[in-house]
Protein backbone atom coordinates (compact mmCIF):
# COMPACT_ATOMS: atom_id res chain seq x y z
CA UNK A 1 0.00 0.00 0.00
CA UNK A 2 1.46 3.27 -0.68
CA UNK A 3 0.96 6.59 0.43
CA UNK A 4 -2.12 7.50 -1.69
CA UNK A 5 -4.07 4.61 -1.63
CA UNK A 6 -3.94 4.98 2.03
CA UNK A 7 -5.81 8.40 1.81
CA UNK A 8 -8.02 6.44 -0.56
CA UNK A 9 -9.10 4.09 2.16
CA UNK A 10 -9.60 6.70 4.30
CA UNK A 11 -11.64 8.97 2.01
CA UNK A 12 -13.97 5.48 1.37
CA UNK A 13 -14.10 4.97 5.57
CA UNK A 14 -15.55 8.74 5.96
CA UNK A 15 -17.75 7.67 3.35
CA UNK A 16 -18.99 4.83 4.84
CA UNK A 17 -19.24 6.97 8.22
CA UNK A 18 -21.12 9.42 6.24
CA UNK A 19 -23.56 7.25 5.25
CA UNK A 20 -23.74 4.90 8.33
CA UNK A 21 -21.97 1.88 6.10
CA UNK A 22 -21.04 0.13 9.36
CA UNK A 23 -19.95 -3.16 7.78
CA UNK A 24 -18.26 -1.06 4.88
CA UNK A 25 -16.22 0.98 7.49
CA UNK A 26 -15.30 -1.90 9.49
CA UNK A 27 -14.06 -3.97 6.15
CA UNK A 28 -11.41 -0.71 5.93
CA UNK A 29 -9.75 -2.29 9.25
CA UNK A 30 -7.11 -5.25 10.21
CA UNK A 31 -9.58 -7.60 12.05
CA UNK A 32 -7.30 -7.36 14.79
CA UNK A 33 -7.01 -4.02 14.82
CA UNK A 34 -6.98 -1.62 17.88
CA UNK A 35 -8.79 1.83 18.01
CA UNK A 36 -8.11 3.96 21.23
CA UNK A 37 -10.80 7.13 21.47
CA UNK A 38 -9.67 9.61 23.65
CA UNK A 39 -7.34 6.62 25.53
CA UNK A 40 -4.24 5.39 25.62
CA UNK A 41 -4.71 2.40 27.57
CA UNK A 42 -8.54 0.92 26.70
CA UNK A 43 -8.79 0.01 22.50
CA UNK A 44 -11.46 -1.07 21.07
CA UNK A 45 -11.97 -3.49 18.16
CA UNK A 46 -13.16 -1.80 14.98
CA UNK A 47 -16.65 -4.02 15.35
CA UNK A 48 -16.73 -2.31 18.85
CA UNK A 49 -16.01 1.36 17.55
CA UNK A 50 -18.91 0.96 15.03
CA UNK A 51 -21.42 0.34 17.29
CA UNK A 52 -20.05 3.29 19.02
CA UNK A 53 -20.49 4.95 16.25
CA UNK A 54 -23.52 4.15 15.70
CA UNK A 55 -25.02 5.17 18.81
CA UNK A 56 -23.43 7.99 18.93
CA UNK A 57 -25.31 9.40 15.74
CA UNK A 58 -28.46 7.77 16.27
CA UNK A 59 -29.99 10.84 17.93
CA UNK A 60 -28.77 12.94 14.77
CA UNK A 61 -30.81 14.21 11.91
CA UNK A 62 -27.42 15.11 10.15
CA UNK A 63 -23.49 14.92 10.99
CA UNK A 64 -20.50 15.25 8.89
CA UNK A 65 -16.93 16.37 8.78
CA UNK A 66 -16.32 19.47 6.96
CA UNK A 67 -14.51 18.52 3.67
CA UNK A 68 -11.20 20.51 2.56
CA UNK A 69 -8.47 19.57 0.29
CA UNK A 70 -5.74 18.71 3.13
CA UNK A 71 -7.79 17.08 6.00
CA UNK A 72 -5.78 13.91 5.16
CA UNK A 73 -2.08 13.70 5.19
CA UNK A 74 -0.03 10.24 4.75
CA UNK A 75 3.83 9.43 5.09
CA UNK A 76 6.07 6.70 5.04
CA UNK A 77 8.04 6.70 8.73
CA UNK A 78 11.74 6.40 8.84
CA UNK A 79 11.02 2.49 9.56
CA UNK A 80 8.78 2.16 6.28
CA UNK A 81 5.83 1.51 8.03
CA UNK A 82 2.80 4.15 6.75
CA UNK A 83 0.76 6.09 8.78
CA UNK A 84 -1.63 8.72 8.44
CA UNK A 85 -3.26 11.64 10.06
CA UNK A 86 -6.75 13.66 10.22
CA UNK A 87 -7.62 16.69 11.34
CA UNK A 88 -11.15 17.90 10.91
CA UNK A 89 -14.27 19.55 12.01
CA UNK A 90 -17.05 17.44 12.59
CA UNK A 91 -20.34 18.57 12.64
CA UNK A 92 -23.98 17.32 13.88
CA UNK A 93 -27.73 18.42 14.47
CA UNK A 94 -29.19 16.83 17.37
CA UNK A 95 -33.10 15.65 15.63
CA UNK A 96 -35.04 16.46 19.10
CA UNK A 97 -33.77 20.09 19.62
CA UNK A 98 -32.44 21.64 16.11
CA UNK A 99 -29.09 22.35 18.23
CA UNK A 100 -25.99 21.88 15.45
CA UNK A 101 -22.48 21.65 16.96
CA UNK A 102 -19.06 21.19 15.76
CA UNK A 103 -16.06 19.37 17.49
CA UNK A 104 -12.30 19.90 16.29
CA UNK A 105 -11.31 16.33 15.70
CA UNK A 106 -7.85 14.61 15.09
CA UNK A 107 -7.17 10.69 14.37
CA UNK A 108 -3.98 9.17 13.98
CA UNK A 109 -3.70 5.87 11.57
CA UNK A 110 -1.23 3.22 10.99
CA UNK A 111 -1.42 0.96 8.12
CA UNK A 112 -0.49 -3.43 6.82
CA UNK A 113 -1.59 -5.03 4.24
CA UNK A 114 -3.52 -2.67 2.87
CA UNK A 115 -6.11 -2.18 5.91
CA UNK A 116 -5.76 -0.15 9.21
CA UNK A 117 -4.01 -1.76 12.07
CA UNK A 118 -4.22 0.71 14.71
CA UNK A 119 -5.91 4.05 15.37
CA UNK A 120 -5.68 7.21 18.04
CA UNK A 121 -9.01 9.56 17.69
CA UNK A 122 -9.06 12.37 20.27
CA UNK A 123 -11.48 15.05 20.23
CA UNK A 124 -13.53 16.66 23.67
CA UNK A 125 -17.02 15.06 23.85
CA UNK A 126 -18.18 17.92 26.43
CA UNK A 127 -20.52 19.59 23.74
CA UNK A 128 -21.68 16.36 21.90
CA UNK A 129 -22.93 15.32 26.19
CA UNK A 130 -24.46 18.51 26.45
CA UNK A 131 -26.56 18.76 23.62
CA UNK A 132 -27.81 15.10 24.17
CA UNK A 133 -28.54 15.57 27.48
CA UNK A 134 -30.38 19.04 26.34
CA UNK A 135 -32.09 16.72 23.45
CA UNK A 136 -33.19 14.13 26.23
CA UNK A 137 -33.86 15.00 29.07
CA UNK A 138 -35.81 12.28 30.50
CA UNK A 139 -32.09 10.14 29.96
CA UNK A 140 -30.15 12.23 32.84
Amino acid sequence: MDVQAAIELLEGKFEAYHRGDWERWVACYDPTAQVFYNTASEPMTPQGAAEMHAASVAPLSAYSFEESDDHFRAWLDDDGVLEATFYGLWWATFRETGTTISIPTHVRYWFEDGRIVEEHGFWDNTTYLEAARAAAPDAR
